[in-house]
């Protein structure tokens, strides 16, 4: 702006044909003086004791030292912090981070499932074995789920996959496997919920098939929701006639007004797979 005023003032003083190497002496006049306070600026800068040469390099490896520091004092990623996650993410129809978040589930379960060693050990097999129980049914859960979110994403033949999958960790329904009945009533509330988880199993693979195979599914999971509806009725006649003998041997942790409701739940469940 300063080389444009003094070109203007000055050219009124001199002929025209003077114009264009005035133009260009003042151009040059301004980038000289330009690069000379761009000099100045980047000795004062480099002078500083932050900027000196070399200082970006430490910057930069105690940065990776950080980096690897954090690296090593961070913790695993807990897997019910990933379970609720994915259920957030399923219920927010993310179909595609639930359904990655749930198979890194899964391959955790897996690798617990298959990777208990007792060593001898009859105190640590049966940890194991506990262990192991819960796993799978905690697995088979997550693999209910991804067979849903596959369905919803048109992948039928892989929904199927994961409910089979599912109904075999789960394992046969007692009664159909032998036990009698008086027996497999008295398993308690945790039977229940097996049956229920199978029912639910059975009634989304009837859903995905077709013909007589549909209708087998769709049969099993009402057997099995009818079995469900039958425990929770023995334990709700047994709680009123001894209640308090039942919650001192601690073997139902729920209340009977808990169980009814947990009845009524079951009940709608059934009306709507007939």
């Amino acid at each position: 702006n300063n080389a444009n005023i003094q070109y203007y003032n000055i050219r009124r003083f001199i002929p025209f044909y003077h114009y264009p190497s005035l133009h260009l002496h003042l151009c040059l006049t301004f980038i000289l003086s330009r690069n000379r306070q761009d000099k100045n600026k980047l000795t004062e800068y480099n002078q500083q004791p932050n900027n000196m040469a070399g200082s970006k390099k430490k910057k930069s490896s105690s940065a990776k030292k950080n980096k690897k520091s954090s690296a090593k004092n961070s913790k695993p990623i807990q897997l019910d912090d990933v379970l609720s996650q994915a259920e957030s993410a399923m219920e927010m129809s993310e179909l595609e981070t639930a359904l990655k978040l749930f198979a890194y589930a899964a391959e955790v379960l897996r690798s617990r499932v298959h990777g208990c060693d007792s060593g001898g050990n009859d105190n640590i097999a049966e940890i194991c074995t506990n262990a192991i129980e819960g796993d799978k049914k905690t697995l088979a859960t997550v693999l209910g789920k991804i067979g849903e979110l596959k369905a919803s994403n048109g992948d039928v033949e892989g929904a199927r996959r994961e409910f089979l999958d599912a109904i075999e960790l789960l394992g046969p329904n007692q009664q159909n496997n032998g036990s009698s009945s008086s027996s497999f009533l008295d398993g308690g509330v945790a039977d229940a919920q097996n049956c229920e988880s199978r029912a639910g199993l059975h009634l989304y693979l009837g859903q995905l098939s077709c013909g007589e195979e549909a209708l087998g599914s769709l049969r099993v999971g009402v057997t099995e929701l009818e079995q469900a509806m039958n425990i929770l009725e023995k334990l709700i006649e047994t709680k009123e006639t001894a209640n308090t003998m039942i919650v001192e041997d601690g073997k139902d942790a729920m209340s009977l007004a808990d169980l009814k409701r947990y009845l009524i739940e079951t009940r709608k469940q059934l009306c709507s797979a007939y």
